[in-house]
């Protein structure tokens, strides 16, 4: 009786040991096979995120350019004002301005080394303490202007309706005859965009989109801040 109920225990004890060993290796397989599928979905979430952020970078890329080749083909952008007024076609400025959050600054630099300058100035953290504004400043003009040592930059500080706040001027050596995306525009019959750079201004990293002005009299340009 006893050896019967010693076979007994022994057959039972093998039969769990063996449902023991084979759901281990049944979590196991799923385990694995879970990873597995985690790693797929995984990587197929890149690749869709990667393909539509590139998606974005061409379109934005191209609707960029679209923006300062439509500006440029304006003549009187070259007309800069005289220093205080502003100038007649400061709509133009605003609305490449205001065409995509990521602009920061859009710009003329004429051949005689003229500059003029709009800087939005909501669209950099720290704009106002780098530049000495006051806080209500929305937009900020700059002129630069004169020859050798009479050259001079103009600061202009407009609130959200251009009511002007505050101004001042300072030496400056800063001629855009001599900056890449001057020359690389005016070499070019399309838009350029640069490299990511050193802005000069804001000791921050970006990117120029620029095009020759219709009437060739300069560079028409825009700063994209990264």
């Amino acid at each position: 009786m006893f050896k019967t109920i010693s076979i007994k225990v022994n057959l039972l004890t093998y039969f769990f040991s063996i449902i023991g060993v084979v759901s281990l290796v049944l979590i196991g397989m799923q385990y694995y096979f879970s990873l597995s599928l985690a790693d797929k979905a995984a990587d197929s979430t890149f690749e869709q995120v990667a393909e539509k952020l590139s998606i974005y970078i061409r379109e934005t890329d191209q609707q960029l350019k679209s923006v300062i080749h439509q500006a440029s083909l304006d003549d009187d952008l070259a007309s800069i004002p005289e220093v205080g007024q502003l100038h007649t076609n400061i709509d133009t400025f605003i609305s490449v301005l205001e065409s995509n959050p990521g602009i920061y600054a859009a710009y003329v630099g004429k051949n005689n080394g003229d500059f003029y300058e709009v800087i939005h100035m909501q669209r950099f953290p720290g704009l106002h303490e780098k530049f000495d504004a006051d806080a209500k400043t929305f937009w900020a003009v700059v002129q630069i202007q004169g020859e050798g040592e009479q050259r001079t930059k103009h600061w202009l500080f407009y609130n959200e309706h251009m009511q002007l706040i505050s101004s001042r001027s300072e030496a400056h050596d800063y001629d855009p005859r001599v900056r890449p995306w001057f020359n690389k525009a005016k070499k070019s019959t399309d838009v350029i965009r640069t490299e990511p750079y050193l802005f000069s201004f804001i000791d921050s990293s970006g990117i120029t989109y620029a095009n020759k002005l219709n009437n060739s009299e300069g560079v028409f340009a825009m700063d994209i801040t990264m």
